[in-house]
């Protein structure tokens, strides 16, 4: 059970060169290329953490004349991956990484 809805490796920076976005860093009269990070790591992220209860009875009385059976299941899913709700400025260059944010019942 789990969350494939989010990235992999969230917790690691990652990188790319600047000359594959057509474009790299200048230097005077000079365009060179280099690294840039892609995204902001998040070193907390954790799997997402699931709570499950299951509860069965099955009964039969007066010989079979009155019988039946409940079923009670529960399961909260607590931790799920989801980026805060906030609003960068675009010269800060990247967005804010996913979190623990959501819980789902």
């Amino acid at each position: 059970m789990g969350s494939d809805a989010s990235a992999s490796f969230q917790y690691l920076t990652g990188y790319t060169n600047v000359r594959s976005f057509g474009s790299g860093y200048e230097f005077g009269d000079q365009t060179v290329s280099g690294l840039f990070a892609t995204n902001l790591p998040n070193p907390d992220l954790i799997w997402t953490r699931a709570t499950i209860y299951n509860f069965g009875l099955d009964f039969s009385m007066w010989q079979k004349k009155l019988y039946g059976e409940i079923d009670v299941f529960y399961r909260r899913n607590s931790g799920l991956p989801a980026k805060r709700n906030q609003s960068l400025p675009t010269s800060f260059g990247a967005s804010l990484p996913d979190e623990n944010l959501n819980t789902e019942d």
